[in-house]
């Protein structure tokens, strides 16, 4: 570390003065108290150090976890304790150790769960330590580092309801020690360390949970109603398991492949409690493969739509679609479009890629067919890419990403390739196959000073490998920050849809094109691109430890706690809303006569419709003008005269020729919000009441977490009549 911890507690105001006492000893044959009930606390930890409503969901998992504990010992046999957030569950232990601690172990809250149990076994060894989750390794070296740094008791390998039950019944047996408890018969689904040779052992997995309706719910039994009552967004598993085995993704080792799935009975009534409890307006269904069960996926989706006609939750779907489209899937589609966008996960567009992944992806007969059902429907469409894929190309990548704009897709998620544990793909011969290149970058809101000391979460992202380059790296990043900003939200796309209806240049090179002519920009706009360049470098480390030592210094932790660090698409579509919102559309106006001049299909009317676009586009999306103002209590409304009518061109089942949409008179269009959707911005925006501006833009424009993307647009009257 670069500071000395007992700074950061006298100077950083923070749940950091440790009440714990000093080391005892370490692991033993000691015995172990034998009075009832159990303590039992359950955390699926965030951090919440940072002064900010962030995303935080409902812990699910820890949930479903002490209610099959719960059904199978007894309500009488132990307190069950579920924390979220980190300064709670800190507060609890200094108040009073538990029996058994079990921590749900994620990237994002990995180095402070290997502390907490840390600090917690060294002053308390006969607490007994459970730590699980699918961030791990298989392998007995990993397993060792592991124990060895965190000197938890078990890692709970798989789903954890039954194997957790296990070593509380363990622990409940009379006369029990802690070398009981490790030899218990019954114990499966853990690694431990063997308590005769102290190495790394994998206890297999013994018993499954066949009939999830076998779990009770911690909805109904009311485990969750305090996190409710805190407005963390709810959470809902229709199913567990995943039978893909994609080399990226841990998700399909974590659940071994078998799926198995809860009825929709039960769902409908964790829905209805739901409903009537939340606080919050969006709900997360945390499936692998949201649709794979057709005809149950269907019936419950349509028990959604008719909840959301009822009582207006959920305003928002967080979810993840299976890949394959089948019928039952597009109904699900069209039911849910005004509250959920389908998403198809495509990852790579290049077959020798999604060989190199062991991925299938759909044809492009399946990709016509679900572009005309979304067209005549109008659903928005979602695409996923990695970008640094093993075997993908610049030249490959970009061919995709024109494909997708092709098909219609609407919203782009591009990830660059991270090496999470667990993942095939981060196995040492798969990094020296493929050439992995890799640095680590600090995650969001994923820090903390925590008894006296700083805790860093990262990640490991991929920036070059043998067939992309650095350059490719940076180049790729800024590209996928202005699809997000300008294609996703609706707040360019206007001028973009009509050059390519006009003149065939697909969207991705206009893009490019405007990365590339940054020089002929105003000059707010180069400035920002030129930021978001050096920023994106700056945010790599070559390691981890450098990485930790450069945030853990007092300055830097003092930024972070006041939002110093984001996620740059989202912090910097931000800047762009405070420093240059108008200048960056006149850029886009300029980019778009250019391509159409090159094209030679550059004309007195094209120019027209293309200034029209630009006024329209100035006045669309909702800005942080217009963010004051409501804040005052205003609600504003704003007026332009066009000859090309862009609203009517971007609406879902337009005529898409533009030269329809083109008046012989002038057309007044005033941009108006509806009160509802004039209270939703102003309520969000005051979760963030204290912080400055740009934050405040940043998190309201937050595309997956935040509010839906329709209620920052305005809505359009024409003499009087109203158009959505």
């Amino acid at each position: 570390m670069n500071i000395d911890a007992i700074d950061v507690v006298n100077t950083l105001p923070s749940n950091t003065h440790s009440k714990l006492p000093k080391c005892q000893s370490i692991h033993g044959n000691w015995p172990l108290p034998e009075h009832q009930p159990l303590k039992i606390y359950l955390a699926d930890l965030t951090h919440n150090w940072v002064n900010s409503r962030d995303y935080w969901a409902i812990p699910l998992g820890i949930g479903t976890i002490s209610a099959y504990c719960r059904k199978h010992i007894g309500e009488d046999a132990a307190q069950w304790s579920l924390f979220k957030f980190s300064n709670k569950l800190i507060t609890a232990l200094e108040d009073e150790m538990p029996d058994i601690l079990g921590l749900s172990h994620y990237i994002w809250n990995a180095n402070l769960i290997r502390f907490i149990s840390r600090e917690v076994k060294c002053r308390f060894p006969d607490t007994l330590v459970v730590v699980g989750g699918p961030n791990l390794t298989q392998t007995p070296e990993w397993m060792g580092e592991f124990f060895a740094d965190s000197k938890a008791d078990f890692h709970v390998s798989w789903a954890g309801e039954d194997s957790f039950l296990q070593i509380v019944k363990a622990r409940m047996k009379p006369g029990a020690s802690f070398d009981s408890i490790q030899r218990d018969f019954a114990l499966h689904g853990v690694w431990r360390l063997n308590p005769d040779s102290g190495k790394p052992e994998d206890i297999k997995v013994a018993k499954t949970i066949k009939n999830l309706d076998d779990i009770p719910s911690p909805y109904l039994n009311h485990s969750l109603d305090h996190l409710l009552a805190e407005g963390l967004t709810p959470m809902l598993e229709t199913h567990h398991g995943c039978p893909f085995k994609c080399t990226y993704c841990d998700w399909g080792n974590a659940s071994m492949g078998k799926v198995t799935h809860y009825s929709v009975n039960r769902l409908k009534q964790d829905l209805d409690y739901i409903a009537a409890h939340t606080k919050d307006d969006r709900l997360d269904i945390a499936d692998a493969n949201f649709g794979i069960l057709k005809k149950q996926h269907l019936e419950l989706s349509r028990y959604i739509k008719e909840l959301w006609q009822r009582t207006g939750y959920p305003d928002k779907i967080i979810n993840t679609w299976n890949q394959k489209k089948t019928n039952e899937m597009l109904e699900m589609a069209d039911l849910l479009k005004d509250i959920c966008m389908m998403t198809t996960s495509s990852q790579s567009l290049n077959g020798k890629v999604l060989n190199n992944i062991k991925r299938y992806n759909i044809t492009h007969a399946e990709w016509y067919k679900i572009k005309q059902f979304c067209s005549e429907r109008g659903i928005d469409m979602h695409c996923e890419l990695i970008f640094a894929l093993p075997g993908e190309t610049m030249s490959s990548y970009l061919d995709g990403l024109r494909y997708l704009f092709k098909m219609g897709v609407d919203y782009f998620t591009v990830n660059t390739l991270g090496l999470l544990e667990g993942s095939e793909i981060n196995m040492a011969t798969e990094r020296q196959k493929y050439a992995f290149q890799t640095r680590w970058r600090l995650i969001e809101n994923s820090y903390g000073v925590y008894w006296g000391q700083p805790i860093i979460e990262y990640e490991e992202i991929v920036i070059a490998n043998q067939d992309i380059s650095y350059e490719d790296y940076l180049f790729v990043r800024m590209l996928t920050w202005l699809v997000q900003m300008s294609w996703n939200s609706g707040n360019h796309d206007t001028v973009i849809r009509l050059l390519f209806a006009k003149t065939g240049i697909n969207p991705a090179d206009f893009f490019i094109r405007v990365i590339n002519a940054r020089q002929t920009a105003p000059e707010s706009v180069r400035k920002i691109m030129d930021a978001f360049d050096a920023d994106a470098e700056a945010e790599l480390y070559k390691s981890p430890q450098a990485l930790i030592d450069h945030y853990a210094q007092l300055e830097e932790l003092k930024s972070l706690q006041n939002g110093g660090f984001r996620k740059l698409n989202v912090a910097y579509t931000s800047r762009v809303s405070i420093e240059c919102a108008q200048d960056i559309v006149e850029y886009y106006g300029q980019v778009a006569k250019s391509l159409a001049a090159d094209s030679g299909k550059l004309d007195t009317i094209l120019e027209r419709m293309i200034d029209d676009c630009i006024a329209f586009m100035r006045q669309r999306y909702v800005s942080v003008e217009d963010c004051a103002a409501l804040m005052a209590g205003e609600i504003p409304e704003k007026q332009i005269n066009v000859l090309f009518d862009a609203h009517s061109f971007v609406q879902p089942g337009a005529n898409l020729n533009p030269d329809a949409h083109m008046q012989t008179d002038p057309l007044a269009l005033q941009l108006y919000m509806l009160p509802e959707q004039a209270a939703l911005i102003r309520e969000y925006l005051q979760r963030y009441s204290g912080m400055n501006p740009e934050y405040q833009m940043r998190k309201l424009q937050d595309s997956r977490h935040s509010i839906n993307k329709r209620h920052l647009l305005f809505y359009v009257k024409y003499l009087e009549q109203a158009i959505q």
